[in-house]
């Protein structure tokens, strides 16, 4: 017992003893923050000058940008047209020749980085314009610019148009089957001749009227439709849009579908021969035309037929209202 109480004493004073000496601070080793802040400083200081440089200052670098080419080849039926930024304008040619002109501007440290290329290679001309040897660049780098794609008069294969930011307006062309496409922006077509048309905007509206056609699809992700004077049968379909289509008669079958839109069809001629089939999930149908049969004439759904029903007209909204005159 003596043994464990003199081992129990000795901790406590060695406690006691621990707990009375002072221990001295733990020695701070300085650090010279002077020049890191400044480094940081001057980088900020880059930055905000960059990004406070007056706007008028940014657009005096620009330079015009013009660049025109002549293809002299009677044998070409198939095109291939790819504008990346900037608006493309397919236009008939004043003569046997197909003319390709770039108009817009640059900016004046990038402009030798820009290139119209183009392949003349026996039926087929292809027109690119890119950009080559880019370094690393920010800031303005092109803009209002445009390709202009003058055609010869004739009857083509296939054409092909297509660009990612900017509008696309193709005009008189005769053509077996053309394809145009405009990943941002608008597309409009007058006087096309053709016997299949493919017309899709991601993110813009289409317009199209005065063709003669025997198969056209249209397509808007997010855009109106709007088709006047349209032959043969049409195919519109629109996620978030409205669909508008302005005949003078029914000579075609049209299959219209809106997922969040309004669709109105109109005649100028009371259709002769028309089957009509609509359908809604949320809107309301009508239809003003005389000598309509119904089979079914409700809020959301109409099934009807004037005639002997020739022509198709299908339509099929989700979230919109449908109108027939």
């Amino acid at each position: 017992m003596n043994k464990v109480l003199l081992g129990v004493l000795i901790v406590f004073f060695v406690g006691v003893f621990l707990f009375l000496v002072p221990t001295q601070p733990t020695e701070q080793i300085p650090v010279n923050t002077v020049d890191i802040e400044d480094s940081i400083g001057n980088n900020n200081e880059i930055k905000e000058s960059e990004m406070n440089m007056p706007s008028d200052k940014l657009f005096s670098n620009l330079v015009d940008l013009y660049e025109r080419q002549v293809v002299n080849n009677t044998d070409i039926k198939n095109i291939n047209i790819n504008f990346s930024s900037g608006d493309v304008h397919v236009v008939p040619s004043e003569d046997d020749t197909f003319v390709i002109e770039v108009n817009g501007k640059v900016n004046k440290s990038i402009q030798d980085n820009f290139k119209l290329d183009i392949v003349d290679n026996g039926d087929m001309l292809q027109v690119q314009f890119k950009k080559i040897n880019t370094p690393f660049h920010t800031g303005i780098s092109m803009m209002d610019t445009t390709i202009t794609v003058a055609l010869p008069e004739k009857t083509y294969d296939v054409i092909n148009i297509e660009t990612s930011s900017g509008d696309i307006v193709a005009n008189g062309i005769k053509v077996s089957e053309i394809d145009i496409s405009a990943s941002s922006g608008n597309v409009e077509t007058k006087g096309i001749v053709t016997d299949l048309l493919n017309v899709s905007a991601s993110s813009g509206h289409i317009k199209s009227s005065d063709q003669t056609v025997k198969d056209s699809y249209y397509e808007a992700s997010s855009g109106h439709i709007d088709l006047s004077n349209i032959t043969g049968n049409i195919t519109g379909f629109t996620r978030s849009g409205d669909i508008t289509i302005r005949n003078d008669e029914a000579i075609g079958n049209i299959s219209a579908q809106a997922s969040s839109g309004d669709v109105m069809i109109e005649y100028t001629k009371t259709p002769s021969s028309l089957s009509i089939h609509f359908n809604s999930g949320s809107g309301r149908g009508i239809v003003e035309l005389d000598g309509v049969d119904y089979v079914e004439n409700s809020k959301d759904k109409i099934i009807g037929t004037i005639g002997s029903g020739e022509y198709e007209l299908n339509v099929v909204v989700s979230s919109g209202n449908f109108s027939l005159r």
